[in-house]
């Protein structure tokens, strides 16, 4: 129990594959080769203030008739992404279907935050990301937050929980392959 909350192995199911998308490089592939589902109607889009100025955009989810009751669950795109990548619509129609609050947030020079964020993001630029997460209302946050990345989000998040996490109650989340130094067999 952490913060109220249930954070024991026994509460998150284990993962499974499921055919034909076995093995981590067709996991992968599975949303290109698919294709994205369509995004959810409606959401609310969110301008979070920089220091600078500048705001990024967001945009929240909320499941049909419930009332937050749980930490809100904060998606971060991998490179050249956006809330509207096909693994990020995917993980937020899931979680909202799950009766999760779910926030997308779009980082420099992805589309959304274009016209209201100049420069561009990359792995080492944590600030946003604290800075996003403090401009969020006390409403959303109040049972904590998850941070969950995909790819190039999920370093930053690394990255911004190893440096402390601006002592915020987040549980980080990346999606990554599970065995990062074995070997594989390179195509001839």
């Amino acid at each position: 129990m952490r913060d109220g909350i249930d954070m024991s192995a026994a509460t998150v199911p284990p993962f499974r594959e499921r055919a034909p998308w076995l093995g981590g490089d067709l996991q992968t592939l599975r949303n290109v080769m698919r294709g994205a589902p369509a995004d959810l109607p409606g959401g609310e889009r969110l301008l979070l203030p920089m220091p600078d100025g500048d705001r990024l955009a967001a945009r929240l989810d909320r499941p049909a008739g419930r009332p937050m009751a749980g930490p809100l669950i904060v998606l971060l795109h991998g490179l050249a992404g956006s809330e509207m990548s096909g693994s990020v619509v995917v993980s937020m129609r899931h979680l909202v279907g799950q009766g999760w609050m779910v926030l997308r947030l779009n980082l420099r020079g992805s589309l959304p935050s274009r016209q209201t964020a100049a420069g561009h993001y990359h792995a080492g630029r944590t600030g946003d990301l604290a800075d996003a997460l403090r401009g969020l209302p006390a409403e959303f946050t109040r049972y904590g937050i998850v941070l969950l990345g995909q790819s190039l989000g999920g370093n930053l998040i690394l990255k911004f929980m190893g440096e402390g996490g601006m002592a915020c109650r987040c549980w980080p989340l990346s999606r990554c392959p599970h065995r990062l130094t074995s070997p594989r067999p390179v195509p001839g």
